[in-house]
């Protein structure tokens, strides 16, 4: 039995000879075996301030906060609550002999955006404070002062700066 021969785009099932030998399809690869358990989580990409520590310190705790690992000390004391302080070291931690870990931990993920901020913020200011130039302590330097610059007198004899301020030419101090 023969086939009409089909013009065009369409195919024709029933003309080949199936005794002719066929090649295998092609399989796709199977798909890489998954590992049985989740790996660990990546470890946190930044790292904010630590205190300092000396070999008799008792160990820093961590804890991952967002995308921060935040070291911090932890202090045992008779208060009744959990109490945060920050300073240029980073965050110090004192908790009452009762309160167990897991409970400072929750503590510390409930104020997390607070002590975040400060340590940011504290890092800021120890940057501007690292760049600018060291203070120069001599006649007509200009001092830091309540967020200004100030010209400085040092070395004047006193009878002269206790009746009549000097005026300095080079930084216009009266």
């Amino acid at each position: 039995m023969t086939s009409p021969k089909i013009d065009g785009p369409q195919l024709d099932f029933f003309s080949q000879d199936d005794s002719a030998p066929r090649a295998p399809a092609a399989r796709p690869a199977p798909p890489p075996p998954q590992p049985l358990f989740k790996a660990p989580p990546a470890p946190p990409r930044i790292t904010l301030p630590s205190p300092p520590r000396t070999p008799d310190d008792p160990p820093l705790r961590r804890i991952v906060l967002g995308h921060y690992a935040v070291d911090y000390e932890l202090k045992r004391s008779a208060r009744r609550s959990i109490g945060f302080m920050i300073d240029d070291d980073g965050l110090h931690v004192t908790a009452p002999r009762r309160a167990t870990l897991p409970d400072i931990d929750n503590a510390i993920r409930a104020k997390q955006r607070w002590i975040l901020t400060k340590l940011h913020e504290r890092g800021e200011r120890r940057a501007k404070r690292d760049e600018r130039a060291p203070v120069t302590r001599e006649d007509g330097a200009r001092l830091p002062y309540r967020a200004a610059r100030s010209c400085c007198a040092c070395n004047r004899p006193r009878a002269a700066t206790a009746y009549s301020i000097p005026r300095h030419a080079n930084c216009g101090w009266a």
